[in-house]
């Protein structure tokens, strides 16, 4: 499945929203292609003579135009963006809870700062494709549209003369984006390895400062943050030139209207209305194929970083409950049985070797043994933080991989060898892992005291 069919549940379920605030785009578009219009009518008619009613008129259609544009372009973006937010936040719950489920080798390979950086950065980014893009593509080719349409309609040969530098701004588009996009690229990757050598740094601060190497830390993020900000330099410089670069092509347009429109005027062709009216339609051209550009940038950002929020979301979790299993709740006795049990981590070296045990339920056992024997691993086994072999580790007779995990997790605790305190209060650090509920899981629960 391509990645854009993948964000198409997250936006379906506020089509609501988007249809509405489209239709708002569509009436913003339509009030404000108004203006030059009464713009037109003022001038011709103004030319005829001045009075008081006329300015009145005028003005007070003007300034109607203005207001009800306005209101128009607050619901659209009401609507468009406030759901682009909701996808947001649809999107972090979504994100943060995928990595629940993904096991402790999975962290160990990966860093937590780059994680971070995905469910921060890169979501942002693919908000920005969602909303504000969207928001402003629609306004752009409607506003295209029409006004290219109303030129046509005004002087068809000075319309055809104003539009040939477009094809370059088009060419600028194309050639400065897929550029972009790769430089966004590199730098999003690069904001990863900055956040997690500064996670790293303030994650591990007690051992830096008993090492005495604050200086290399900082140095290390100084290097980090140093790529960065050169990265994100060539992205400036490259939209330096790009965005002036469409100006430039768009300002050869004004200049070749302004002469031959004024020389229509003159000749009769078009009245001065009309020509003051062909301007405007043609200054609003020129923001569509700015916003264009953006748009692009906007899109090539986004895709980016949703193909790297994908690398994530389209892990499947090493361990799951089997197929058939069920959540249901179930009695945990606690008699516990090791058969011939045989365990290797990923690089291929036997931590345990043909255990065989059983621990029988109310009784209490001792695991001892030198640092590295396996204590650590037989407990994460149990609890199934690593994938045991089938059929070697069972509780009440029944694969630990046949019990559901919320089941399997609910009926144990253990206090790890390497402590971890949430930012909370101590009472709410000791009852940690009590069923919310109400339940009795954390301390009815069978404790395995895992202290090297």
């Amino acid at each position: 499945m391509s990645p854009l069919r993948k964000l198409l549940p997250y936006i379906t379920r506020y089509r609501r929203a988007f249809v509405l605030g489209l239709i708002c785009s569509v009436l913003t578009t339509a009030v404000t292609i108004v203006a030059p219009l009464v713009l037109r009518s003022a001038i011709d008619s103004l030319a005829v003579g001045v009075t008081m009613q006329k300015l009145v008129l005028y003005a007070g259609l003007l300034l109607g135009v203005g207001m009800i544009g306005g209101v128009f372009r607050f619901w659209t973006r009401r609507l468009l963006i406030g759901a682009s937010r909701h996808i947001e936040y649809d999107m972090r719950n979504d994100f943060f809870a995928h990595l629940q489920t993904l096991p402790l080798s999975y962290f160990q390979a990966n860093r937590t700062g780059d994680l971070m950086s995905r469910a921060t950065n890169d979501l942002n980014a693919v908000r920005m494709m969602i909303g504000p893009s969207i928001m402003y593509s629609a306004n752009t080719l409607l506003t295209f549209t029409i006004a290219l349409t109303l030129m046509i309609a005004i002087d068809a040969r000075l319309t055809l003369w104003s539009l040939v530098p477009l094809p370059f701004v088009s060419i600028c588009v194309k050639v400065f984006g897929s550029a972009i996009h790769r430089r966004f690229e590199r730098i999003q990757a690069q904001l990863s390895e900055m956040s997690a050598v500064a996670q790293e740094a303030l994650g591990g601060v007690r051992v830096v400062r008993a090492y005495r190497q604050e200086g290399p830390e900082l140095e290390r993020f100084r290097r980090a943050n140093q790529e960065y900000v050169d990265r994100s330099r060539g992205l400036i410089m490259l939209q330096g030139v790009f965005f002036p670069s469409m100006s430039f092509f768009l300002g050869l347009g004004a200049m070749v209207v302004l002469w031959l429109g004024s020389r229509a005027v003159v000749s009769g062709r078009i009245t001065l209305g009309e020509f003051v009216a062909f301007n405007a339609y043609l200054t609003m051209l020129s923001w569509p194929m700015i916003a264009f550009g953006w748009v692009t940038n906007m899109l090539q950002r986004g895709m980016a970083s949703w193909k790297r929020m994908l690398e994530v979301l389209d892990t499947t979790p090493a361990i799951a409950d089997a197929a058939g299993v069920s959540g249901a709740a179930r009695a945990i006795q606690g008699d516990i049985e090791f058969r011939d049990l045989t365990f290797a981590y990923g690089n291929g070296v036997q931590v345990l070797r043909h255990i065989s045990a059983r621990i029988p339920a109310g009784t209490t056992t001792a695991l001892v043994g030198v640092t590295g024997s396996g204590k650590s691993t037989l407990i994460n086994l149990l609890a199934r933080m690593h994938e045991p072999p089938a059929g070697t580790v069972f509780i009440d007779g029944i694969d630990v991989r046949a019990l559901p995990l919320s089941v399997l997790r609910g009926a144990l605790g253990f206090v790890p060898q390497e402590p971890f305190l949430f930012s909370d209060t101590l009472a709410d650090n000791v009852a940690f892992g009590l069923d919310a509920h109400g339940g009795q899981a954390g301390r009815d629960g069978r404790v395995a005291n895992d202290a090297d």
